[in-house]
């Protein structure tokens, strides 16, 4: 059908869905490899919730399809859907350890976006989702913020400690400079956390690191 005359190869449906996105979404490699040959493709289409092939293909885990896309030039990794969440963020709330490899290698990448609803950054949202694999990747980064806040005030420190994932708490104690007295906006810090959801561990991993 891509033979066809005038056929137009990013027509979307009604929720803003053209045939890249689809295949992208369901990670039909060849599918992809076959659109992307039409030289009218826009690999940036987006949904009516704004989210890209990147940005689905990244949400379902598809790795081979992600290397795909990125290898078209222009390509807009940092494009961010309707939530503010980009490519980047949604591997990182989903542990997709490979695609946020993969991302990250990519220049101009950026590691300390924000959603829009909360402020958060990658880092705080894979502290927060338990994904250990993805942090320490994270931290490996230049530049990232491992004391940014969200909205709320929100450390990614204070949010493994909220969420009682121990490793990752662990793992943030080892980055120079962590402040663990940090506060949230209304003055909770996350030892405060870690004594409010009675987890022993934390509370003296926390008191070990100088939390008062």
């Amino acid at each position: 059908m891509l033979d066809v005359n005038g056929i137009n190869v990013n027509a979307a449906n009604n929720t803003g869905d053209t045939a890249l996105i689809l295949a992208a979404s369901n990670g039909h490699l060849g599918i992809v490899n076959r659109l992307l040959l039409v030289s009218s493709i826009n690999v940036d289409a987006a949904t009516n919730t704004g989210d890209t092939a990147l940005t689905w293909a990244a949400y379902y885990g598809h790795l081979e399809v992600v290397n795909r896309l990125l290898d078209v030039n222009g390509i807009n990794v940092n494009a961010a859907n309707k939530d503010g969440d980009t490519a980047l963020v949604i591997a990182a709330i989903r542990g997709h350890l490979e695609i946020v490899n993969r991302l990250l290698d990519v220049d101009g990448i950026n590691t300390n976006v924000i959603d829009i609803d909360n402020g958060n950054t990658v880092l705080i949202l894979a502290a927060g989702n338990g994904h250990l694999d993805v942090v320490n990747r994270l931290l490996q980064v230049d530049g990232i913020d491992v004391n940014a806040v969200n909205k709320d005030g929100s450390t990614a420190l204070i949010f493994a400690v909220d969420k009682g994932h121990l490793e990752i708490v662990e793992r943030l104690l080892q980055v120079p400079g962590i402040d663990v007295n940090a506060a949230d906006n209304i003055g909770n810090t996350a030892l405060m956390f870690a004594i409010s959801k009675r987890n022993s561990h934390i509370v003296q991993k926390l008191r070990d690191a100088g939390a008062k």
